[in-house]
């Protein structure tokens, strides 16, 4: 029998994932689980057009956007640990989200990702696979795909 013990929701703080997010949280208080909470920023970069930043400005930058994921990742940490009493990790990373996602999964020895099933809208969306996809076929684990309600 299929019994998770470290659960991950990555979240982008929107709508859709904070439905994945209740479901991998009952899930957790469910299996007795450990829930990991991942938010992935992309890097700061230095130049965009014909702006640039510089080292201090770029350092600057991301510890704000650090900070603030991670206020929300505690907010949300908090209030499930109060509601459900599921022990509750939270992670910040910068880079690619497929790859940090995955190697969140590999470094926390993730059993079941539960992420949200974001609609693909216009006509990217039809030539482009989105995250979830990717994720369910890359992912070393098992995953669940949860679709917010319409």
């Amino acid at each position: 029998m299929f019994r998770p013990r470290n659960i991950l929701v990555p979240t982008d703080f929107s709508k859709d994932s904070a439905v994945a997010l209740e479901e991998g949280a009952q899930l957790a208080a469910h299996f007795h689980a450990r829930l990991h909470l991942l938010h992935v920023a992309g890097e700061v970069t230095q130049c965009a057009a014909d702006y640039c930043l510089t080292l201090d400005e770029m350092e600057s930058a991301r510890e704000r956007i650090e900070a603030k994921a991670r206020r929300r990742l505690t907010a949300e940490a908090n209030r499930l640990k109060k509601r459900l009493r599921v022990p509750v990790q939270s992670e910040v990373r910068f880079g690619n989200v497929y790859e940090e996602i995955l190697g969140e999964e590999r470094d926390k020895k993730i059993d079941l990702l539960v992420a949200a099933r974001h609609a693909r809208h216009g006509l990217a969306g039809r030539f482009f696979g989105h995250l979830s996809e990717k994720l369910a076929k890359g992912s070393p684990c098992d995953t669940l795909l949860v679709k917010a309600p319409a």
